[in-house]
């Protein structure tokens, strides 16, 4: 018997054992090698030991979870337990398992608590003023960080050398979600979520300052209300065709080098297809695939081989009407 019927063997909690390559079902229990992973109660629960211990056993547990799942048969889970335990049940009350992600929640919860121990003064304000970004402190006391020469000024009107004095132990997530102007945090959380390292700690603030130079030609992108920007992004926004601005803010399009450079070629050829009547075909699947897809047939077919734009929408609105129906009667037959 192979282990995959061992598993369902147990999942039906018959009376007979059951015995794999490295999987056994006896006394209501399922032993992978010499360690219970699974084990019956009597009021038929089942208890499921999902510690790790190699990439084998946890194939065998997702695979256990899943045929237990498909029954509708409730669990209890348990982590953390060693090599050899037989009997399940003693650790119902010691040992629950906690799913990665509230793991991840209450890590960073106490990194959060760790932070705020060092913090001298909180930032209880934070604002943007033409170039520069303002933080005021819980005593009354500002600095401002000039996004244009990269300084951090203190109240006195002097740089300041060591923006760690003032920034130990703030919250960054917390300080952008402090700027009020929708345009101003959009542009900040954007260079946060593509500087960000870890899920449980935020990057330093300092560091993340200093960072944003590197970014500062998507401010202006932020500012006019576009935020479907690719990173990479060479062109300042006064060269991005209007038309391909005005489909970002309608059709939530990304705008990137490939992108301006398609619209640049096929602006009047979008537009219209924009406008063209589909039975199946969704324009707004087809717009981003066109602009921002690397595969260069649909111009070639047009430009080389002098195909019309429009009989190239209309083949693949035929197409995903033939895959449409296609699948529906794949379902169908099922």
């Amino acid at each position: 018997m192979n282990n995959a019927d061992v598993i369902k063997r147990f999942v039906k909690n018959g009376n007979k054992s059951a015995t794999g390559s490295n999987l056994y079902y006896r006394d209501n229990r399922l032993i992978n090698y010499s360690t219970a992973i699974a084990q019956w109660l009597s009021d038929g629960l089942v208890i499921v030991n999902r510690s790790h211990y190699s990439s084998t056993t946890t194939n065998h547990q997702s695979a256990l979870l899943s045929e237990l799942h498909k029954a509708g048969i409730k669990t209890i889970e348990l982590d953390g337990l060693g090599f050899g335990v037989y009997s399940l049940e003693k650790y119902i009350d010691t040992n629950p398992y906690i799913p990665y992600e509230i793991k991840l929640q209450q890590r960073h919860e106490q990194w959060r608590k760790e932070q705020k121990a060092k913090m001298k003064l909180e930032i209880k304000e934070a604002y943007k003023d033409k170039q520069f970004l303002v933080f005021i402190f819980s005593d009354g006391t500002y600095v401002k960080y000039n996004l244009t020469t990269n300084e951090l000024i203190n109240k006195n009107n002097k740089a300041v050398k060591s923006l760690a004095t003032y920034f130990r132990g703030q919250i960054l997530s917390d300080v952008i979600n402090m700027f009020a102007d929708d345009n101003t945090r959009n542009f900040l959380q954007h260079i946060y979520e593509q500087t960000r390292w870890s899920k449980i700690i935020d990057n330093n603030i300092s560091t993340y300052l200093h960072k944003i130079g590197e970014y500062s030609n998507l401010e202006r992108y932020f500012a006019a209300g576009i935020t479907k920007i690719d990173t990479k992004i060479k062109y300042p926004l006064s060269d991005v065709p209007k038309g391909l601005i005005e489909l970002s803010r309608i059709k939530n399009i990304t705008i990137s080098n490939r992108a301006v450079e398609q619209y640049r070629l096929l602006g009047d050829k979008l537009q219209n297809i924009i406008n063209m009547d589909f039975m199946a075909l969704n324009p707004d699947n087809l717009l981003p695939m066109l602009l921002n897809t690397n595969s260069p047939y649909f111009n070639k077919l047009i430009y080389e081989y002098n195909y019309h734009y429009k009989s190239l929408a209309e083949y693949l609105e035929r197409e995903s009407r033939f895959n449409s129906k296609k699948s529906h009667r794949q379902y169908v037959q099922k």
